[in-house]
């Protein structure tokens, strides 16, 4: 389910069917029933993303440990392949897992520091 990055929490993500959106005025919709999901499975993906961050993410943000052309450079020779930990492009290099964050999500903007 797509979300705002800014969102405080998990509350401010789930609504009421039927209810209105404060933001956009659009009504609240079932889109279809969900399935419920096995407490192993969710343990069994947190396991997952200790052991293998970068690709865990990106084979559920792509459906694949490989892209081409790679996103980062755009080059028609270019291939993005997931490792463990990082990502990596023979054409432009080393790719972390912030910055496939920051290819899908809008980048997170720092709370400014309040002054003393």
């Amino acid at each position: 389910m797509p979300v705002d990055p800014q969102a405080p929490g998990i509350t401010a993500t789930t609504r009421v069917i039927g209810s209105t959106n404060g933001k956009n005025g659009a009504r609240v919709v079932r889109l279809r029933r969900g399935q419920p999901v096995e407490v192993d499975d969710v343990l069994g993906l947190y396991e997952t993303m200790l052991s293998a961050p970068f690709k865990t993410v990106m084979t559920i943000l792509t459906g694949t440990d490989r892209i081409s052309p790679c996103p980062f450079c755009s080059k028609p020779e270019s291939t993005l392949s997931a490792l463990d930990f990082v990502g990596n492009c023979y054409t432009c290099g080393r790719v972390t897992l912030n910055q496939l964050y920051d290819l899908v999500f809008r980048p997170h903007k720092p709370t400014p520091k309040k002054a003393k």
